[in-house]
């Protein structure tokens, strides 16, 4: 080693501490219990990641359906962003969080099921 060079040395990290399925449900049921506010409400005019237009407008009746296995789900008066030329749809939090809820319901569901076969 020359003088003036700093000494190197090597950091090593220590392993992530594995966060038991208790701990994951109280931070989600944390998460869910705070309120969420939409901080696109009221936008009008903001661009349209699919067609490029400033047409993205705030809307509280976006509608969502899916197929899940064979089983037609239909969401609606969901909250985000509608594109006026493109038909775009960009769901905010609280939309996204009531379809997240409805997915956890349907593999809970076929968890159910599959149980029982």
């Amino acid at each position: 080693m020359t003088a003036g060079r700093p000494k190197l040395s090597r950091h090593v990290e220590e392993p992530n501490p594995e966060t038991s399925q208790a701990q994951l449900d109280a931070l989600r049921h944390d998460l869910d219990s705070r309120p969420l506010k939409s901080p696109h409400r009221g936008a009008r005019g903001v661009i349209c990641t699919t067609c490029g237009n400033p047409t993205m407008n705030w809307s509280e009746t976006l509608t969502l359906e899916w197929d899940d296995e064979g089983e037609r789900i239909h969401l609606e008066k969901l909250t985000g962003l509608l594109c006026d030329t493109c038909g775009e749809k960009a769901f905010d939090m609280p939309a996204s969080r009531i379809v997240g809820r409805v997915i956890d319901r349907q593999r809970a569901k076929r968890a159910a099921t599959a149980k029982q076969r």
